[in-house]
């Protein structure tokens, strides 16, 4: 049965894992046959970070953002999104909420209990403000569901009283699954470079590897990225002849394309879209067991390696192995391709279609 389906993210202009995984849902609700719409909250009418499918409508909301602020201000802004939203909201539709104060501010704004709000969290239960966690325990059992990415946070949301939790992945970022020939000599990186991606100790825990295969390349792509801190920390491992710092791109395929395995340090991840796009491209991931998204995605020696976190002795010698032992990445890149099939958008959509 065709829905009307409201997708509400912060911002639609920004080149972010949170608005790229909300674009895709929008795209492949649209796609199955529902009317669907985007409201993209702190933004204005500007390009949109990622393509809509044709019939998709975007609205901006225009509100102004603030990123820091005292409790206070956090409840004035709470407030001034529900106005904002509250003569959008039609009596009957379904609203997804791709973060936590988007959800609260969508149940408070709506105007019968016939408009279903699903809260859709992409960020870790704890990585939030107290006064979200607060509100949270407070009102969160009365939406119509909550989707989590990994199994921590569906323990959390059950925990405080929620009794309707779904684990759903994100649908990979492309369409496609292409897979690489594993012969390139490259690691691959991607992310934003803040402190939460752990690109500073990727370098300094990979360099003694790299300086034994000088003919690898290690590179990093993402925002803010090469940035003084790391152009520093590789100059110091002396690796600076096989490391490449590149910025944002969009066609990040293509990189991913001319490498052969895919390294995640991060000290903490809700998913990781970036394994799912490596395993979309073949290529084995070698990551850190942070919380708490890499074990839910990596099947460990099948097709890429999860170690404990922290245990750099553990993730030289994988990485040694990974990069001497060519018909080893044949094998798991197969494995990668393989499992990629279970985040494309046909997947993910009977996943979510239950709840819609």
């Amino acid at each position: 049965m065709k829905k009307n389906i409201m997708v509400l993210i912060q911002d639609a202009t920004l080149l972010r894992g949170t608005e790229r995984a909300a674009i895709s849902l929008a795209n492949a609700l649209a796609d199955f046959g529902h009317t669907v719409s985007v409201i993209s909250v702190f933004s204005n009418d500007q390009t949109l970070a990622y393509p809509l499918s044709d019939g998709v409508e975007v609205r901006h909301l225009g509100i102004k953002r603030e990123v820091q602020g005292s409790h206070l201000k956090r409840v004035f802004k709470l407030i001034g999104v529900i106005r904002a939203l509250h003569p959008l909201f039609p009596r009957r539709a379904i609203v997804i909420a791709s973060e936590d104060m988007l959800a609260l501010a969508a149940l408070f704004a709506r105007q019968s209990s016939s408009l279903q709000i699903i809260a859709w969290e992409h960020l870790l239960h704890w990585d939030t403000a107290r006064l979200v966690l607060l509100l949270r325990k407070l009102f969160f059992r009365f939406m119509s569901a909550v989707v989590v990415l990994n199994r921590d946070d569906m323990t959390y949301f059950k925990g405080i009283g929620v009794k309707n939790v779904y684990i759903i992945p994100n649908i990979n970022s492309f369409p496609d699954i292409i897979k690489t020939s594993a012969v390139h000599r490259r690691l691959i990186a991607v992310g934003a470079h803040v402190q939460d991606k752990g690109f500073a100790r990727l370098i300094q825990h990979a360099a003694p590897v790299l300086r034994n295969y000088p003919d690898w390349k290690l590179t990093i792509v993402g925002r803010d990225v090469p940035g003084s801190e790391l152009t520093e920390i590789v100059k110091a491992e002396g690796v600076h002849n096989q490391t490449e710092l590149l910025g944002p791109t969009r066609d990040i395929s293509a990189i991913y394309l001319q490498s052969s395995i895919c390294v995640v340090t991060s000290y903490r991840e809700s998913f990781s879209l970036v394994i799912t796009e490596a395993k979309s491209r073949g290529l084995p991931t070698l990551a850190y067991d942070c919380p708490a998204g890499p074990r839910e995605l990596i099947s460990d020696g099948i097709d890429g390696y999860l170690v404990n976190d922290g245990d750099v002795l553990t993730f030289r010698n994988r990485l040694h192995t990974l990069i001497s032992d060519q018909n080893l990445r044949n094998e798991m890149s197969q494995a990668a391709a393989l499992s990629a099939e279970n985040y494309t958008a046909k997947q993910v959509y009977q996943l979510w279609k239950p709840l819609l």
